[in-house]
Order: structure tokens, then sequence, then C-alpha cells
């Protein structure tokens, strides 16, 4: 899960798209926020981190306190 969070921050603050969209399965999820949620590679990549490479110059991104939750069943 690390390495997880390590490539999405490298790929995105170096504008790496292959790295970045390496991190995605199939049917990943990405929520930007409550009302964006993004579902699939292929919404994924429409949505792009290439709209936020646009909207910041510069990116650094700094994650800790990773938490991995298991959906109940």
């Amino acid at each position: 899960m690390h390495r997880l969070a390590h490539d999405y921050c490298v790929g995105a603050d170096h504008r790496d798209p292959v790295r970045w969209e390496a991190i995605w399965t199939a049917d990943a999820v990405w929520e930007t926020s409550s009302d964006q949620i993004f579902t699939g590679i292929e919404a994924i990549r429409a949505a792009g981190v290439e709209q936020q490479w646009q909207a910041f110059p510069i990116m650094q991104h700094a994650t800790a306190n990773h938490t991995v939750e298991t959906p109940s069943s």
C-alpha cells in the first residue's frame, strides 16, 4: 500500500502519466470529493490528473498515516 501511494504521488508530481495510470486497476474507484467519483480506469483516465496539472503548475504530495479498509459483507 505504501508503494501504491508513493507511485501515485511521484507520478502526479513528476507529471508522468504512465506511472500515474499504472497504479489503477480496471475496476478502480477514484473519489476526488464527495460529489466527484470516477469508476473504472477509463473514467479515471478521462477525469485525469492532467486537469490537475493544468490547474496547479507545481504539485508536491506528502502522505502519511495510511488507512486500509476492507468492505464489510
